[in-house]
Parts: structure tokens; sequence; C-alpha cells
């Protein structure tokens, strides 16, 4: 694994996959890309939706934010 900085700054972790005299092929994949995973949750509250969210369809976080 290295790590290589996005044009905008973010820290982004590779690895390399393949490598020749001219090409260096990367893979960006989170390491459990591809596997299944199982997650045990508890919801512990539900509301409404607010009128915005309904309108954009999606769940803005606290505050309002876009997340």
């Amino acid at each position: 694994m290295l790590g290589m900085q996005t044009p905008d700054g973010h820290s982004l972790p590779v690895m390399i996959v393949d490598a020749d005299d001219e090409t260096v092929v990367l893979d960006a994949n989170h390491e459990l890309a591809g596997e299944t995973l199982h997650f045990s949750v508890t919801v512990r509250s539900v509301r409404q939706a607010t009128e915005e969210e309904l309108h954009h369809g999606h769940v803005h976080g606290p505050g309002g934010a876009h997340d």
C-alpha cells in the first residue's frame, strides 16, 4: 500500500497490482471491496422526513447538512 494525493488534496490509499518498464497499474478499491459484509444494527429512533428531504429525495445530516 502507498498513499497518493488527489487533485483536490485528499489522501487516497492505493496498491500497486502490476508494473513494467512503462506502466504501473494501481488499485484504489477499499481492502474489503468484493467481500460479503454482515452488520448488526439497532434502530434507536425514527422521525418524519422534512419537506426539504422529501423534495431532494435524500436524508440531510444534523443542521441540514448534505451528507
